[in-house]
């Protein structure tokens, strides 16, 4: 259920980041911010990069797959931006690589 929030919460905060801003007391508009940098950010800030990037042997992984109920370490981070057009883009990802799939699956 984490990982599920988690994917709607980084969608979903994208989106109000590049809605264009009529006015505010700073005179900031968000959409100025450069994606890839809130990419990197908002990734390094829940520290998801740093944590589930690791190696686990194949008796680790099907131990994992019959007794965890979580998603598997490497798609926890890596499928949650895939599945966003807009990390793709922020990154020059080549089409129809793994973190630019020619099919996504949008859940909300």
């Amino acid at each position: 259920m984490v990982e599920k929030l988690k994917r709607w919460g980084i969608e979903f905060a994208f989106k109000l980041l590049i809605q264009p801003v009529d006015r505010n007391e700073f005179d900031f508009n968000p959409a100025d911010v450069n994606a890839y940098y809130w990419f990197m950010s908002n990734s390094i800030k829940r520290n998801d990069m740093q944590v589930w990037c690791g190696h686990a042997t194949t008796d680790a992984l099907i131990d994992a797959i019959l007794t965890d109920p979580h998603v598997l370490v490497k798609y926890r981070v890596n499928q949650v931006l895939a599945n966003q057009p807009e990390f793709a883009a922020a990154f020059n990802c080549a089409i129809g690589t793994q973190m630019n799939p020619t099919e996504r699956c949008a859940v909300w």
